[in-house]
């Protein structure tokens, strides 16, 4: 075979199996950088969801949600037993704690920007997903715009409960018997939190 046509076919090779792969989207997505978190300041801006005109997601969520107040339990007595029931000195340093009580508490550092506190507890992105590459008016217009860059599509139940079963689901016995609330049901957590919604109820 001709070298020339036989480097040709190989590429051309190259080509149809990464486009039927599935694993990218364009050749420059596969070198785009992990999304990053951006904090509540990020997400509850006054053109955003922090809008008081508007539906003011972040207020709901500060005023009504104890998903906000998960990093505060950390610092009480019940806290500090269960942390040293799993090997834990200091439940507010702790990673294993501050995984489910703050938002990307067990993240990389690369992931993180400054604006990420754990006081702020299990903020939006726990839930959304780190909003770097979404946080622009765009994916307020555009929900496939927003999917295709990290937000975590909870409109579909069963995504919905794997992501919070990561945290309400991973609960173990040794912190159940140290005083720690076992983990609940998908179904428990769809009627408590349906009481205060920052969704739009369809």
């Amino acid at each position: 075979m001709n070298r020339k046509l036989g480097l040709t076919l190989t590429a051309a090779a190259g080509l149809v199996a990464w486009a039927l792969s599935g694993t990218v989207a364009t050749p420059a997505a596969s070198a785009a950088a992990p999304a990053k978190f951006i904090g509540v300041s990020g997400c509850g801006s006054s053109s955003c969801h922090g809008n008081p005109s508007g539906s003011n997601e972040m207020k709901t969520w500060q005023d009504k949600d104890p998903h906000a107040g998960a990093y505060e339990k950390l610092s009480d007595e019940k806290a500090t037993k269960i942390a040293k029931a799993v090997g834990e000195a200091d439940a507010t340093t702790s990673a294993k704690c501050l995984g489910c009580h703050s938002t990307g508490g067990d993240a990389s550092a690369d992931m993180k920007e400054k604006t990420l506190k754990a006081e702020d507890g299990v903020s939006c992105e726990s839930c959304h997903g780190a909003g770097s590459a979404y946080k622009d008016d765009k994916h307020q217009k555009d929900r496939a715009f927003a999917l295709a860059n990290g937000l975590v599509d909870l409109a579909k139940k069963d995504v919905r409960k794997a992501n919070c079963d990561k945290c309400h689901g991973k609960i173990d016995d040794k912190m159940v018997a140290a005083g720690h609330p076992k983990p609940s049901t998908y179904d428990e957590r769809e009627e408590k939190y349906s009481k205060f919604a920052h969704w739009k109820k369809k």
